[in-house]
């Protein structure tokens, strides 16, 4: 089991990781690579039965190949390639209404391929934090990087001990928040559903708590999952058991300007599809100022009502 680096929004990471593995996904069984270009499409196949060429295109995102929509697929016709492969690592677009586009100006065919489908999250002990990684698997699931119940028990240990200062949720209270990518070159959301770790840099008055924390890219469309909180506080004083605390379930080793400045939560992360999400954020997205910076609470019972029931 090969540990892959974490990469973020990056093209270049999915190249890389297709070149590693392309051999082991289905898709590209009796294929080979018989041209590397700096030109639409980014490689060349061979079919090895037909001997027909293919195209294949790279895209961090799949919304992406948006920008090849506006001449570039006629190269296709003009090099008599039948058949394109986009090759992308996150689905932020719909795929019909992609297709649908494509096929405005190319007769062939289309297959969509979401690199991100064959790896898994991967989280393991390091020597000061844990650390994160992707890894090529037969299953998609993460798996956790501890029971849950033991950051339960020692959370409570802490509050007990007096480290630990608790913050109560509050359940009738949601909040939107934006997570900037572009910086999260060591962290996915993937990663989030093996730590059950979440932090603000900014302490959050008490009653601002909210019991789900609904997570969006910036300048997405769509939001990408929800933490459901389980547990909140913030950290009194420092000490030994704090710092190993830290080693033991977070990705941050600690350092002291985490003492009461900012606010911890250990929850349960709820990944969304891309049909919930977008669902979410145009309902959102007239009542809360979403796409402007920071987070934005919804207090409404009925928008959490009808939030609950889009993600259900």
């Amino acid at each position: 089991m090969y540990h892959e680096p974490i990469f973020s929004r990056q093209e270049q990471g999915v190249v890389y990781l297709f070149s590693r593995y392309w051999q082991k996904i289905d898709t590209f069984n009796g294929k080979t690579i018989c041209r590397i270009h700096t030109h639409f499409p980014d490689f060349c196949l061979e079919d090895d039965s037909s001997g027909e060429v293919e195209g294949l295109e790279f895209e961090y995102g799949l919304r992406d190949f948006r920008t090849h929509l506006d001449g570039d697929l006629n190269k296709l016709r003009h090099e008599r390639i039948k058949s394109l492969y986009i090759v992308y690592w996150e689905e932020d677009t719909d795929k019909t209404d992609m297709r649908r586009e494509i096929e405005r100006q190319f007769s062939g065919k289309v297959i969509f391929v979401c690199l991100r489908d064959y790896f898994s999250a991967h989280v393991e002990p390091g020597t000061e934090c844990l650390r994160t990684a992707w890894v090529f698997r037969s299953t998609k699931e993460s798996a956790e990087a501890y029971p849950f119940d033991r950051i339960n028990r020692d959370t409570k240990r802490l509050l007990a001990k007096g480290d630990f200062k608790h913050i109560p949720i509050q359940c009738s209270l949601y909040r939107t928040i934006g997570f900037n990518k572009d910086q999260s070159d060591f962290i996915e959301c993937d990663h989030w559903k093996a730590i059950h770790f979440f932090t603000t840099q900014t302490h959050m008055a008490a009653e601002s708590i909210p019991a789900r924390l609904l997570v969006k890219p910036n300048a997405h469309d769509a939001f990408v999952g929800c933490f459901e909180m389980e547990h909140a506080f913030c950290i009194n004083k420092s000490s030994a058991a704090v710092k190993a605390f830290f080693k033991d379930y977070y990705f941050y080793k600690y350092c002291n300007e985490y003492r009461e400045s900012t606010c911890f939560v250990y929850s349960d992360f709820r990944p969304f599809t891309y049909q919930q999400g977008s669902a979410l954020y145009k309902f959102l997205k007239p009542n809360y100022a979403i796409d402007q910076r920071g987070s934005k609470k919804v207090w409404s019972s009925d928008h959490i009502r009808e939030i609950d029931r889009i993600i259900a």
